[in-house]
């Protein structure tokens, strides 16, 4: 393949590649950068205004929050460890669980067994 490129393209090659190295056109990927960033927050902005909207509808169908990443078994688990006093990581090793979960069923268990029924997990 490179047999097939002329000294012309190769030069023009090592010329991009220089360009990009040394930093010039950095104007154009702060512009795509920029870009970028504003089609994000376009988009998370849409999002919280359609949860808004369903949330003061009172449609519970459309949006439930993030879908829990343990099963009900694991919950009433970790419950029952938790209060023979196991720590959060021998909980979560035990059960297959991040500690930032083990600590979320630990510090709101309500809040927890909520998600699970939202889900109907």
């Amino acid at each position: 393949m490179w047999a097939q490129r002329s000294s012309a393209d190769v030069g023009q090659m090592s010329q991009a590649l220089r360009s990009l190295v040394l930093g010039h056109g950095s104007n154009q990927r702060r512009g795509l950068a920029a870009t970028a960033q504003a089609q994000a927050e376009a988009a998370k902005e849409a999002q919280r205004a359609g949860i808004a909207h369903a949330k003061a509808n009172g449609d519970a169908r459309l949006y439930k929050g993030r879908k829990p990443s343990y099963s009900r078994k694991q919950f009433e688990n970790a419950q029952a460890e938790l209060g023979k006093s196991a720590s959060v990581g021998e909980v979560a090793r035990a059960l297959g669980l991040t500690r930032q979960t083990v600590y979320r069923i630990k510090d709101d268990a309500a809040a927890a067994e909520a998600a699970l029924a939202t889900w109907g997990i």
